[in-house]
């Protein structure tokens, strides 16, 4: 019993360098509210883009499987 993975993309490229930035350079593990709130304004713009390109890696990862047995 398994699964056949179908499709599998990485989500979210430009969130994963914020991401970075806020924890690993600025040592935060609480992502200022501003700045979380900014994000989310310009989320849809960058995620436009990503759905012009295949991303090398991303915060996310979006897997389709078909299971077989």
């Amino acid at each position: 019993m398994g699964f056949k993975i179908e499709k599998s993309e990485y989500l979210n490229f430009f969130g994963l360098w914020g991401w970075w930035f806020n924890s690993c350079v600025l040592k935060r593990r609480i992502l200022p509210e501003r700045q979380f709130a900014f994000f989310s304004q310009i989320h849809k713009k960058f995620s436009y883009f990503e759905n012009l390109f295949s991303l090398p890696c991303g915060l996310a990862c979006f897997i389709v499987g078909e299971k077989y047995s």
